[in-house]
């Protein structure tokens, strides 16, 4: 039986307000949930190392263990454990640089870019032995040691590449507007004193035009294993720069007074001595600094110091917290080409 039209209009009514109501709890529902994430704002997965050094060791085509160790400035991972040092060795060199001495940092750029001051960064490569290392076992002496045959192979590299080689202090010169720097210049550095940087390095460096800049622990000149006072004299005639790298390669980072006046005015007075020139340029021992350090050396009146910390040596920065290029054992000419030409 079909109802009045006043019932038949009261059930529409009923109707409409039930289908409303459910759609006003559907989109309420709907508003609760929290809307989508985009993708360009999904939140990043935990933070992971990422440094120039890091990103170029990633950005290497095929690059063996060896050749991003390089790249991170960090010794490849040992296959067995290091060997003791040989009483020689100064200690804790490999480490790398501590200090609560922080530069601000500085827009990217690479290699002959101009800085604010009007210089260009430049590149400061780092080694320390040029030999075969004597003990397949000491990986710690592997990772300092570039053989003379690779050495070889790199210094053909960068004449082949058009580079000139510069001493630190010819840079820091030039920095300052007193000299001028060739095109493509580079500054090859080796710490410490061994004997192999007058046997080996001397010899090939000669035969490409270049000099370095060698970084000297006065007390260990004449030791076994490392150069005379005679060599000192023989690379600085040559064109070499011969600089300090403290009396006995101490963490300078943890020295004041007295004791870090002897380690710093002591060597001085030492290669000063030796080579009848008083050195102007600084390494710090296994890149360690602070700001007694650092004060020590302006009062000296050095003109530019090293770190262990990678990139380019950048005239917009501290002239005493400058960047070097650590130029492992083991890697190929391909990952040293491309150490150069990634830094930043």
């Amino acid at each position: 039986m079909k109802g009045s039209p006043v019932s038949r209009l009261t059930t529409r009514r009923g109707l409409v307000a039930t289908g409303m109501l459910l759609l006003a709890v559907c989109l309420a529902a709907g508003f609760a949930r929290p809307p989508a994430t985009p993708a360009a704002e999904s939140p990043e997965p935990a933070a992971r190392a990422s440094t120039p050094a890091f990103n170029a060791a990633m950005e290497t085509p095929q690059a063996s263990q060896t050749d991003a160790a390089l790249l991170t400035n960090a010794a490849p991972a040992p296959a067995a454990p290091a060997a003791a040092q040989a009483p020689d060795r100064p200690s804790g060199i490999a480490a790398q640089s501590v200090s609560s001495v922080q530069p601000a940092s500085r827009p990217a750029a690479g290699a002959g870019a101009p800085g604010r001051a009007g210089g260009q960064r430049v590149p400061v490569l780092m080694y320390h032995y040029i030999r075969v290392n004597p003990n397949p076992n000491d990986r710690l002496g592997f990772s300092l040691s570039v053989t003379p045959n690779a050495f070889a192979q790199q210094m053909a590299w960068l004449e082949d590449r058009g580079y000139h080689t510069v001493t630190l202090h010819q840079l820091a010169a030039a920095w300052r507007g007193e000299a001028e720097l060739p095109d493509k210049p580079i500054v090859i550095t080796l710490d410490d004193g061994y004997l192999d940087a007058y046997t080996a390095a001397f010899p090939e460096l000669r035969t490409h035009g270049f000099a370095a800049t060698a970084f000297i622990i006065s007390t260990f000149v004449g030791r076994g294993g490392y150069m005379a006072t005679e060599h000192l004299q023989e690379l600085q005639a040559a064109g070499w720069e011969i600089a300090s790298h403290t009396r006995t390669h101490p963490d300078v980072s943890r020295l004041s007074g007295a004791r870090l006046a002897q380690e710093m005015e002591g060597a001085a007075n030492e290669l000063t001595e030796m080579t009848g020139q008083a050195p102007t340029t600084f390494a710090y021992p296994s890149g360690r600094f602070g700001n007694e350090a650092m004060a020590a050396l302006r009062r000296l009146g050095y003109e530019a110091a090293v770190t262990t910390r990678y990139g380019l040596a950048n005239p917009d920065a501290d002239p005493l917290l400058l960047s070097r290029l650590r130029v492992a054992g083991g890697i190929s000419l391909g990952s040293f080409a491309a150490l150069i030409a990634n830094a930043r």
